[in-house]
């Protein structure tokens, strides 16, 4: 408990320590809270919790620290938001507050800053994920549940931004290797079951089909890269 304590505490300070970056920006225009110089920012940072808080979630299985830690962020730029934005913060945490558990919690405030996130995105980046120069990276993997791997059955599958999906099957041994090169740059990631596939030796949580719930993002970089999912119940 004094562990898991710990981390969220840091990771709580070190996001703060980002979105004060941001909130230092706007505090000489409190009559226009949110102006369009600063969307980048915000998106950057809010980016920056979502993938700590995923970390926490996902590798540490600290579910009330990537809770507390996406409540706290939420609450922190709340007041430099407009008011569209505002409620947004203050349904979504109401509505966290009545989930029973706090892995639930957590996903409903991930949706939240889904949202902030998208109304913020600068002018100009479209849906492109991948950097200027086009950089491709060579992704794989393995695939882990509950501490153990994942015997085939699913599909590891990347979305971009703009929808764009990339695919590969886990190997029986967990493993799995995408065989073309993926641009540079953000994805989200959902675990799916292959339809009509029976030698599943662990039903995954139904959550991680879905990239808007499974809480799962990666940055693909050029050139060759490790990336080892490690889901929890």
């Amino acid at each position: 408990m004094i562990q898991a304590t710990r981390r969220w505490l840091a990771g709580t300070l070190a996001i703060g320590a980002m979105l004060f970056v941001f909130a230092g920006s706007n505090s000489a225009q409190d009559k226009n809270p949110y102006e369009k110089h600063d969307a980048s920012a915000l998106n950057s940072s809010l980016r920056d919790v979502i993938n700590a808080g995923a970390k926490m979630f996902n590798e540490q299985g600290d579910h009330a620290g990537c809770y507390r830690l996406y409540q706290g962020s939420l609450l922190s730029v709340r007041t430099f938001l407009s008011p569209e934005l505002q409620k947004k913060i203050d349904l979504g945490i109401a509505r966290a507050d009545q989930l029973p558990t706090y892995a639930d919690r957590a996903f409903e405030l991930r949706r939240v800053l889904d949202e902030i996130r998208a109304t913020t995105k600068p002018a100009g980046t479209g849906a492109k994920t991948s950097d200027p120069k086009g950089d491709k990276g060579q992704v794989g993997g393995k695939l882990v549940y509950q501490g153990k791997a994942v015997a085939g059955g699913y599909f590891v599958t990347l979305i971009d931004a703009g929808g764009k999906k990339f695919s590969s099957a886990i190997q029986k041994d967990g493993s799995f290797s995408f065989k073309t090169p993926i641009p540079s740059g953000e994805y989200q990631v959902a675990v799916e079951p292959i339809t009509g596939d029976t030698s599943k030796t662990a039903i995954l949580p139904a959550r991680y089909r879905a990239a808007g719930t499974s809480g799962l993002t990666i940055r693909v970089q050029a050139g060759k890269q490790t990336v080892d999912l490690n889901l929890v119940n």
